[in-house]
Protein backbone atom coordinates (compact mmCIF):
# COMPACT_ATOMS: atom_id res chain seq x y z
CA UNK A 1 0.00 0.00 0.00
CA UNK A 2 2.76 2.72 1.07
CA UNK A 3 4.21 1.60 -2.27
CA UNK A 4 1.69 2.39 -4.31
CA UNK A 5 1.01 5.38 -2.10
CA UNK A 6 4.41 6.55 -3.49
CA UNK A 7 3.78 5.89 -6.84
CA UNK A 8 0.68 7.86 -7.07
CA UNK A 9 2.16 10.82 -5.10
CA UNK A 10 5.29 10.94 -7.37
CA UNK A 11 2.61 11.47 -10.27
CA UNK A 12 0.57 14.36 -8.83
CA UNK A 13 3.95 15.99 -8.35
CA UNK A 14 4.64 16.26 -11.61
CA UNK A 15 1.09 17.00 -12.95
CA UNK A 16 0.11 19.24 -10.76
CA UNK A 17 3.69 21.13 -9.62
CA UNK A 18 1.86 23.93 -8.25
CA UNK A 19 0.16 22.26 -5.35
CA UNK A 20 2.05 21.66 -2.39
CA UNK A 21 0.18 18.87 -0.83
CA UNK A 22 0.99 16.32 -2.85
CA UNK A 23 4.97 17.25 -2.33
CA UNK A 24 4.46 17.20 1.57
CA UNK A 25 2.67 13.36 0.79
CA UNK A 26 5.57 12.47 -1.01
CA UNK A 27 8.08 13.22 1.32
CA UNK A 28 5.95 11.97 4.34
CA UNK A 29 5.81 8.76 2.25
CA UNK A 30 9.86 8.57 1.91
CA UNK A 31 9.98 8.87 5.45
CA UNK A 32 7.30 6.40 6.56
CA UNK A 33 9.55 4.03 3.92
CA UNK A 34 13.08 5.40 6.16
CA UNK A 35 13.94 6.08 2.16
CA UNK A 36 15.78 9.14 4.03
CA UNK A 37 18.15 9.65 1.11
CA UNK A 38 15.15 10.09 -1.40
CA UNK A 39 13.09 12.13 1.34
CA UNK A 40 16.73 14.33 1.34
CA UNK A 41 16.19 14.87 -2.23
CA UNK A 42 12.24 15.51 -2.01
CA UNK A 43 12.87 18.31 0.95
CA UNK A 44 15.86 19.77 -1.31
CA UNK A 45 13.35 20.43 -4.12
CA UNK A 46 10.85 21.82 -2.01
CA UNK A 47 12.78 23.80 -0.38
CA UNK A 48 14.45 25.05 -3.86
CA UNK A 49 10.92 25.57 -5.26
CA UNK A 50 9.25 27.40 -2.25
CA UNK A 51 12.59 29.53 -1.76
CA UNK A 52 12.16 28.45 2.02
CA UNK A 53 15.77 28.70 2.76
CA UNK A 54 15.95 25.24 4.46
CA UNK A 55 12.76 24.61 6.28
CA UNK A 56 11.91 21.25 5.20
CA UNK A 57 15.26 20.24 5.21
CA UNK A 58 15.72 20.81 8.82
CA UNK A 59 12.52 19.42 9.37
CA UNK A 60 13.79 16.58 8.02
CA UNK A 61 17.23 16.39 9.64
CA UNK A 62 15.88 16.21 12.86
CA UNK A 63 13.33 12.86 11.73
CA UNK A 64 16.76 11.41 10.88
CA UNK A 65 18.49 12.27 14.19
CA UNK A 66 15.20 10.40 16.15
CA UNK A 67 15.90 7.79 13.65
CA UNK A 68 19.64 7.40 14.14
CA UNK A 69 20.25 8.24 10.41
CA UNK A 70 23.21 10.28 10.78
CA UNK A 71 24.55 10.41 7.48
CA UNK A 72 21.59 11.75 5.76
CA UNK A 73 21.41 14.28 8.75
CA UNK A 74 24.65 15.57 8.22
CA UNK A 75 23.29 16.00 4.44
CA UNK A 76 20.57 18.08 5.03
CA UNK A 77 22.41 20.30 7.84
CA UNK A 78 25.16 21.20 5.37
CA UNK A 79 22.79 21.79 2.58
CA UNK A 80 20.93 23.97 4.97
CA UNK A 81 24.32 25.65 5.78
CA UNK A 82 25.08 26.35 1.81
CA UNK A 83 22.04 28.66 2.31
CA UNK A 84 24.38 31.02 3.77
CA UNK A 85 24.68 32.48 7.31
CA UNK A 86 22.42 35.11 6.81
CA UNK A 87 19.66 32.26 6.25
CA UNK A 88 16.86 32.21 8.54
CA UNK A 89 17.61 28.48 9.68
CA UNK A 90 21.60 28.79 9.77
CA UNK A 91 22.60 28.69 13.37
CA UNK A 92 19.90 25.84 14.00
CA UNK A 93 21.71 24.35 10.72
CA UNK A 94 24.84 24.37 12.32
CA UNK A 95 24.05 23.36 15.99
CA UNK A 96 22.46 19.99 14.49
CA UNK A 97 25.65 19.48 12.36
CA UNK A 98 27.67 19.75 15.54
CA UNK A 99 24.85 17.57 17.64
CA UNK A 100 25.04 15.04 14.84
CA UNK A 101 29.23 14.56 15.06
CA UNK A 102 27.96 14.34 19.16
CA UNK A 103 25.74 11.76 18.42
CA UNK A 104 28.56 9.40 15.95
CA UNK A 105 31.09 10.05 18.77
CA UNK A 106 28.72 9.22 22.04
CA UNK A 107 26.58 6.55 20.31
CA UNK A 108 28.59 4.69 17.66
CA UNK A 109 31.99 5.41 19.79
CA UNK A 110 33.96 5.29 16.36
CA UNK A 111 36.08 8.12 16.51
CA UNK A 112 39.87 9.13 17.42
CA UNK A 113 41.34 11.42 19.81
CA UNK A 114 41.63 13.77 16.52
CA UNK A 115 38.35 13.31 15.65
CA UNK A 116 37.36 14.18 19.56
CA UNK A 117 39.88 17.20 19.39
CA UNK A 118 38.37 18.52 15.56
CA UNK A 119 34.85 18.68 16.98
CA UNK A 120 35.76 20.54 20.71
CA UNK A 121 37.17 23.30 17.98
CA UNK A 122 33.98 23.41 15.93
CA UNK A 123 32.15 23.77 19.10
CA UNK A 124 34.30 26.62 20.75
CA UNK A 125 34.25 28.14 17.00
CA UNK A 126 30.59 28.40 17.19
CA UNK A 127 30.15 29.36 20.92
CA UNK A 128 32.65 32.32 19.95
CA UNK A 129 30.58 33.54 17.22
CA UNK A 130 27.20 33.03 19.04
CA UNK A 131 27.89 33.73 22.21
CA UNK A 132 26.55 31.78 25.51
CA UNK A 133 22.92 31.86 25.08
CA UNK A 134 19.53 30.03 25.46
CA UNK A 135 19.80 29.43 22.10
CA UNK A 136 23.17 27.89 22.04
CA UNK A 137 23.06 26.34 25.66
CA UNK A 138 22.47 22.63 24.36
CA UNK A 139 25.60 23.02 22.41
CA UNK A 140 27.25 23.88 25.47
CA UNK A 141 26.27 21.18 27.16
CA UNK A 142 27.59 19.01 24.68
CA UNK A 143 30.50 20.30 24.73
CA UNK A 144 30.62 19.65 28.64
CA UNK A 145 29.69 16.35 27.94
CA UNK A 146 32.77 15.78 25.20
CA UNK A 147 34.95 17.48 27.97
CA UNK A 148 34.15 14.98 30.63
CA UNK A 149 33.53 11.77 29.80
CA UNK A 150 35.62 11.97 26.22
CA UNK A 151 38.90 13.90 27.28
CA UNK A 152 38.50 13.84 31.37
CA UNK A 153 38.75 17.25 31.53
CA UNK A 154 37.13 17.53 34.36
CA UNK A 155 37.49 21.11 35.47
CA UNK A 156 36.90 22.79 31.90
CA UNK A 157 33.68 20.43 31.65
CA UNK A 158 32.47 21.65 35.31
CA UNK A 159 33.26 25.59 34.46
CA UNK A 160 31.09 25.04 31.32
CA UNK A 161 28.01 23.62 33.12
CA UNK A 162 28.59 26.07 36.50
CA UNK A 163 27.91 28.78 33.48
CA UNK A 164 24.80 27.46 31.86
CA UNK A 165 23.93 27.19 35.43
CA UNK A 166 23.99 30.91 35.97
CA UNK A 167 22.51 31.92 32.47
CA UNK A 168 20.08 34.37 32.38
CA UNK A 169 17.00 34.09 30.90
CA UNK A 170 17.43 29.99 30.99
CA UNK A 171 14.51 27.98 30.98
CA UNK A 172 14.00 26.58 34.49
CA UNK A 173 13.58 23.13 33.43
CA UNK A 174 16.75 23.11 31.25
CA UNK A 175 18.20 24.70 34.29
CA UNK A 176 17.09 21.83 36.39
CA UNK A 177 19.09 19.50 33.92
CA UNK A 178 21.74 21.14 33.62
CA UNK A 179 22.31 21.05 37.61
CA UNK A 180 21.90 17.49 37.41
CA UNK A 181 24.67 17.05 35.01
CA UNK A 182 27.10 19.55 37.39
CA UNK A 183 26.35 17.48 40.19
CA UNK A 184 27.47 14.12 38.08
CA UNK A 185 30.60 15.74 36.84
CA UNK A 186 31.20 16.78 40.45
CA UNK A 187 30.45 13.21 41.76
CA UNK A 188 32.98 12.29 38.72
CA UNK A 189 35.51 14.75 40.39
CA UNK A 190 34.93 12.56 43.82
CA UNK A 191 33.45 16.26 45.51
CA UNK A 192 30.67 13.89 46.72
CA UNK A 193 29.17 16.84 49.05
CA UNK A 194 28.69 19.39 46.23
CA UNK A 195 26.80 16.45 43.92
CA UNK A 196 24.62 15.38 46.56
CA UNK A 197 23.72 19.75 47.55
CA UNK A 198 22.99 20.13 43.71
CA UNK A 199 20.68 16.58 43.14
CA UNK A 200 19.03 17.65 46.75
CA UNK A 201 18.35 21.12 45.00
CA UNK A 202 16.70 20.16 41.67
CA UNK A 203 14.58 17.29 44.26
CA UNK A 204 13.49 20.51 46.21
CA UNK A 205 12.55 22.77 43.05
CA UNK A 206 10.75 20.16 41.29
CA UNK A 207 8.86 18.02 43.61
CA UNK A 208 6.66 15.53 41.89
CA UNK A 209 7.76 16.01 38.72
CA UNK A 210 9.70 13.49 36.83
CA UNK A 211 12.90 15.97 36.84
CA UNK A 212 12.73 15.84 40.77
CA UNK A 213 12.34 12.69 40.50
CA UNK A 214 15.38 11.71 38.58
CA UNK A 215 17.23 14.20 41.43
CA UNK A 216 15.98 12.13 43.92
CA UNK A 217 17.16 9.09 42.04
CA UNK A 218 20.87 10.17 41.82
CA UNK A 219 20.67 10.95 45.52
CA UNK A 220 19.82 7.60 46.16
CA UNK A 221 22.53 6.00 43.76
CA UNK A 222 24.99 8.05 45.23
CA UNK A 223 24.01 6.52 48.91
CA UNK A 224 24.38 3.48 46.91
CA UNK A 225 27.98 4.24 45.68
CA UNK A 226 29.04 5.63 49.03
CA UNK A 227 27.72 1.87 50.67
CA UNK A 228 24.93 3.42 52.44
CA UNK A 229 22.52 1.21 51.23
CA UNK A 230 19.59 1.17 54.09
CA UNK A 231 19.25 5.51 53.10
CA UNK A 232 19.24 4.44 49.40
CA UNK A 233 16.61 1.97 49.92
CA UNK A 234 14.04 4.00 51.47
CA UNK A 235 14.74 6.41 48.88
CA UNK A 236 14.46 3.88 45.95
CA UNK A 237 11.12 2.40 47.41
CA UNK A 238 9.36 5.74 47.13
CA UNK A 239 10.54 6.27 43.65
CA UNK A 240 9.16 2.99 42.67
CA UNK A 241 5.81 4.71 41.98
CA UNK A 242 7.65 7.35 40.26
CA UNK A 243 5.32 8.35 37.10
CA UNK A 244 8.43 8.46 34.73
CA UNK A 245 8.60 4.38 33.82
CA UNK A 246 12.18 4.54 33.59
CA UNK A 247 12.75 6.10 37.23
CA UNK A 248 10.41 3.53 38.54
CA UNK A 249 11.84 0.95 36.84
CA UNK A 250 15.40 1.91 37.74
CA UNK A 251 14.28 2.58 41.37
CA UNK A 252 12.89 -1.35 41.19
CA UNK A 253 16.12 -2.57 39.97
CA UNK A 254 18.70 -1.17 42.52
CA UNK A 255 16.00 -1.52 45.71
CA UNK A 256 16.35 -5.05 44.61
CA UNK A 257 19.66 -5.61 44.32
CA UNK A 258 20.14 -3.97 47.29
CA UNK A 259 17.52 -5.93 49.43
CA UNK A 260 18.91 -9.11 47.57
CA UNK A 261 22.55 -8.69 48.53
CA UNK A 262 22.37 -7.11 52.04
CA UNK A 263 20.52 -9.61 54.21
CA UNK A 264 23.96 -10.92 56.06
CA UNK A 265 26.73 -9.10 57.17
CA UNK A 266 29.08 -11.44 54.81
CA UNK A 267 26.90 -10.02 52.09
CA UNK A 268 27.12 -6.47 52.83
CA UNK A 269 31.17 -6.67 52.63
CA UNK A 270 30.62 -8.03 48.98
CA UNK A 271 27.80 -5.01 48.09
CA UNK A 272 30.39 -2.55 49.85
CA UNK A 273 32.88 -3.22 47.38
CA UNK A 274 30.94 -3.88 44.22
CA UNK A 275 29.17 -0.42 45.15
CA UNK A 276 32.22 1.13 45.14
CA UNK A 277 33.52 -0.41 41.75
CA UNK A 278 30.24 0.97 40.51
CA UNK A 279 31.07 4.21 41.84
CA UNK A 280 34.80 4.04 39.61
CA UNK A 281 32.87 2.80 36.73
CA UNK A 282 30.87 5.80 36.59
CA UNK A 283 33.86 8.07 37.21
CA UNK A 284 35.62 6.70 34.58
CA UNK A 285 38.40 4.45 36.43
CA UNK A 286 37.77 1.64 34.25
CA UNK A 287 40.96 -0.18 35.01
CA UNK A 288 40.19 0.12 38.70
CA UNK A 289 37.00 -0.97 38.87
CA UNK A 290 37.98 -4.00 36.87
CA UNK A 291 40.47 -4.86 39.38
CA UNK A 292 37.61 -4.74 41.73
CA UNK A 293 35.17 -6.97 39.89
CA UNK A 294 37.54 -9.62 38.79
CA UNK A 295 38.88 -9.72 42.58
CA UNK A 296 35.20 -10.47 43.69
CA UNK A 297 34.43 -13.84 42.44
CA UNK A 298 37.22 -14.99 44.57
CA UNK A 299 36.74 -13.19 47.86
CA UNK A 300 33.09 -13.99 47.50
CA UNK A 301 32.14 -17.37 45.84
CA UNK A 302 28.75 -18.18 44.21
CA UNK A 303 27.42 -14.83 45.58
CA UNK A 304 24.52 -13.63 44.45
CA UNK A 305 26.31 -10.73 42.21
CA UNK A 306 27.46 -13.07 40.20
CA UNK A 307 25.48 -11.88 37.10
CA UNK A 308 25.96 -8.23 37.98
CA UNK A 309 29.54 -8.53 37.96
CA UNK A 310 29.22 -9.88 34.22
CA UNK A 311 27.10 -7.45 33.15
CA UNK A 312 29.21 -4.28 34.92
CA UNK A 313 31.94 -5.76 33.43
CA UNK A 314 30.54 -5.92 30.26
CA UNK A 315 29.66 -2.22 30.09
CA UNK A 316 33.64 -1.48 31.16
CA UNK A 317 34.67 -3.31 27.90
CA UNK A 318 32.43 -1.42 25.94
CA UNK A 319 34.16 1.64 27.31
CA UNK A 320 37.49 0.60 26.43
CA UNK A 321 35.67 -0.39 23.22
CA UNK A 322 37.20 -3.86 23.42
CA UNK A 323 33.43 -4.85 21.81
CA UNK A 324 34.16 -8.52 21.94
CA UNK A 325 34.80 -8.93 25.16
CA UNK A 326 31.57 -6.87 25.77
CA UNK A 327 29.55 -9.19 23.54
CA UNK A 328 30.87 -12.22 25.75
CA UNK A 329 30.02 -11.09 29.13
CA UNK A 330 26.72 -9.49 27.78
CA UNK A 331 25.82 -13.27 26.42
CA UNK A 332 26.78 -14.82 29.73
CA UNK A 333 24.39 -12.88 31.55
CA UNK A 334 22.19 -13.94 29.05
CA UNK A 335 22.68 -17.53 28.92
CA UNK A 336 23.70 -18.07 32.63
CA UNK A 337 21.23 -15.82 34.42
CA UNK A 338 18.19 -15.24 31.69
CA UNK A 339 15.43 -15.35 34.64
CA UNK A 340 17.28 -12.41 36.51
CA UNK A 341 16.11 -9.00 36.17
CA UNK A 342 19.57 -8.05 34.14
CA UNK A 343 18.46 -10.35 31.20
CA UNK A 344 16.42 -8.16 29.39
CA UNK A 345 19.05 -5.09 29.99
CA UNK A 346 21.82 -7.47 28.51
CA UNK A 347 19.82 -8.64 25.64
CA UNK A 348 19.22 -5.05 25.10
CA UNK A 349 22.40 -3.11 25.65
CA UNK A 350 23.74 -6.27 22.92
CA UNK A 351 21.46 -5.29 20.58
CA UNK A 352 22.48 -2.02 20.54
CA UNK A 353 25.99 -3.09 20.03
CA UNK A 354 25.56 -5.13 17.36
CA UNK A 355 23.19 -2.29 15.70
CA UNK A 356 25.80 0.59 16.51
CA UNK A 357 29.16 -0.39 16.94
CA UNK A 358 29.81 -3.94 15.49
CA UNK A 359 27.67 -3.34 12.15
CA UNK A 360 26.05 -6.38 12.38
CA UNK A 361 22.35 -5.36 11.85
CA UNK A 362 21.32 -9.25 11.72
CA UNK A 363 22.56 -10.18 15.23
CA UNK A 364 20.76 -6.63 16.49
CA UNK A 365 17.46 -8.15 14.67
CA UNK A 366 17.55 -11.31 16.25
CA UNK A 367 18.25 -9.74 20.10
CA UNK A 368 15.05 -7.03 19.68
CA UNK A 369 12.81 -9.85 18.33
CA UNK A 370 14.00 -11.80 21.93
CA UNK A 371 13.14 -8.59 24.08
CA UNK A 372 10.04 -8.27 21.85
CA UNK A 373 8.81 -12.14 22.62
CA UNK A 374 10.68 -13.45 25.47
CA UNK A 375 10.30 -10.37 27.99
CA UNK A 376 7.63 -8.22 26.74
CA UNK A 377 6.92 -6.62 30.12
CA UNK A 378 10.43 -5.39 29.51
CA UNK A 379 11.08 -1.63 29.69
CA UNK A 380 13.00 -1.90 26.32
CA UNK A 381 10.30 -3.51 24.48
CA UNK A 382 9.01 0.07 23.14
CA UNK A 383 12.31 0.58 21.63
CA UNK A 384 13.21 -2.91 20.72
CA UNK A 385 10.21 -2.48 18.03
CA UNK A 386 11.26 0.83 17.10
CA UNK A 387 14.85 -0.09 16.16
CA UNK A 388 13.44 -3.71 15.22
CA UNK A 389 11.03 -2.06 12.57
CA UNK A 390 14.01 0.16 11.25
CA UNK A 391 16.02 -2.37 10.62
CA UNK A 392 13.54 -4.71 9.10
CA UNK A 393 12.59 -1.80 6.41
CA UNK A 394 16.34 -0.79 5.69
CA UNK A 395 16.37 -4.93 5.18
CA UNK A 396 13.73 -4.89 2.80
CA UNK A 397 15.02 -1.87 1.14
CA UNK A 398 18.38 -3.01 0.30
CA UNK A 399 16.28 -6.34 -1.33
CA UNK A 400 15.08 -4.25 -3.28
CA UNK A 401 18.35 -2.51 -4.45
CA UNK A 402 19.57 -5.42 -5.42
CA UNK A 403 20.25 -6.39 -9.04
Amino acid sequence: KIDYLQERSAIYVQKYPENTVFDELLLWVFVQQKKFNAAFRQATAMDKRKRTEGKNLIELAHICLSNKNYPVAIKCFDQVLAFGEDAYYYLNAKMGSLETSYKLITETAQYSQDDLAQLISKYLVVLEKFGETPQTAKSMKQLSDLYVYYQHDLDRGIKLLERLVNMPRLQHNARGWYKLALGDAMLMKNEVWDATLLYGQVDKAFKEDPLGQEAKFRNAKLSFYRGDFEWSKDQLDVLKTATSQLISNNAIELSLLIKDNTGLDSSTEAMTEFAHAKLLLFQNKLEESLEMLNQLPFKYPKHALEDEIYYTKAQIYEKQRNYAKAEEYYKTVIKFFGDDILADNALYALAQLYEFKLNQPAEALKMYERIIFDYNSSLFVVDARKRYKVLKVMEKNQEKEMP
